[in-house]
């Protein structure tokens, strides 16, 4: 099973942020972002990935490599405009076709749970598309959903609902299972796959739903990133004691020291006082004055230095990086 991640958007929401790093590899949790989603796909056994990229794609390639992944990977490169997610899946042909059903996941959500029984439905229904989707308040109202039947075929993929009885809305959580059967329906050039499903549907295929339980986080905006950096702080615990989510953590924090509210890497200096609401995560080899004020969250990613008389509140610091003395940060992320 071979699969494609899309990587390629702009980040237009997330702006400056996404002017210095692509979305997909800003760090969520000192795991950048598109890892979430290749390591829960790795779960199927994947024979190799393919990343499309547009935005700052050498900044992807120098993060997200083979030797990180423990795949063979190859990048899709969309030069002089996005593809589309059919443009984007027609382009990457060559590397998908081949081993039968492939997986296409977005590259910039959080899905905190696993995938194995929807590609078993996949087989056992066989149709030439599954959408993963969940349930959420706001799908058919202020986002746009997947309409589905009572047989969990989709029906329809918009916002307004479709003229057709008994059709329930669903959040598309950016995850397809995918027969190689699509290619005939997409076109050449910039595509979007909802619209190849629904001509394909029109012409007697079956796309279907499969819905699941669970968390599901888009850090579209810089509002959406701390909410999420938040809400995964809250059930880092239980995470902790789940294979996939310990094996994803212990990928990028091999090492870790667990106190309450903080969990530090190796070699860190500090001498951070914590509150009883306060919730650190720390990189290796941390620097941070004794004079440093955290409230809220904080996030440090590995080698960074704060300097004396910091104040840091709800704030997310990448590798690396220096903050030096006398600064106020506030609900923010610093890259």
């Amino acid at each position: 099973m071979n699969a494609l991640v899309l990587a390629a958007g702009l980040g237009t929401r997330f702006r400056p942020f996404t002017d210095i790093l692509p979305k997909p590899v800003i760090p969520l949790l000192n795991v950048p972002m598109a890892f979430y989603n290749l390591h829960l796909i790795q779960q199927l056994n994947l024979g190799k990935v393919t990343i499309n990229t547009h935005h700052l794609p050498e900044k992807m390639k120098a993060i997200i490599t083979e030797k990180v992944l423990g795949l063979p990977l190859s990048f899709s490169d969309e030069e002089g405009q996005i593809l589309g997610t059919g443009g984007a899946i027609k382009k990457a042909r060559p590397t998908l076709e081949g081993r039968g059903t492939f997986v296409v996941a977005n590259a910039d959500v959080v899905n905190v749970f696993g995938i194995r029984d929807a590609l078993d439905n996949h087989h056992r229904e066989n149709p030439m598309a599954t959408m993963i989707v969940m349930t959420h308040p706001e799908a058919g109202k202020k986002y746009g959903a997947v309409w589905v039947d009572k047989n969990n075929h989709v029906v329809a993929i918009s916002k307004a609902k479709p003229n057709i009885k008994d059709a329930t809305p669903y959040h598309f959580v950016g995850l397809h299972l995918i027969e190689e059967s699509i290619f005939k329906y997409i076109p050449d050039g910039p595509c979007e796959v909802t619209k190849i499903y629904l001509d394909a549907i029109k012409e007697g295929e079956k796309v279907i739903a499969f819905k699941k339980e669970g968390n599901f986080f888009d850090a579209g905006t810089l509002t959406d990133f701390l909410a999420a950096t938040d809400a995964l702080f809250d059930i880092l615990p239980r995470l902790q004691h789940e294979p996939y989510f310990l094996s994803l953590y212990r990928r990028f924090w091999p090492n870790f020291d667990r106190r309450p509210n903080l969990w530090e890497g190796l070699d860190c200096d500090h001498l951070l006082t914590l509150g009883p609401k306060s919730k650190i995560l720390m990189g290796d080899r941390c620097r941070i004055n004794p004079q440093v004020r955290v409230s809220g969250s904080a996030v440090f990613g590995s080698d960074v230095v704060v300097e004396k008389d910091v104040e840091l509140q709800n704030v997310v610091i990448a590798p690396g990086v220096r903050i030096p003395a006398g600064q106020r940060l506030k609900n923010t992320l610093v890259l």
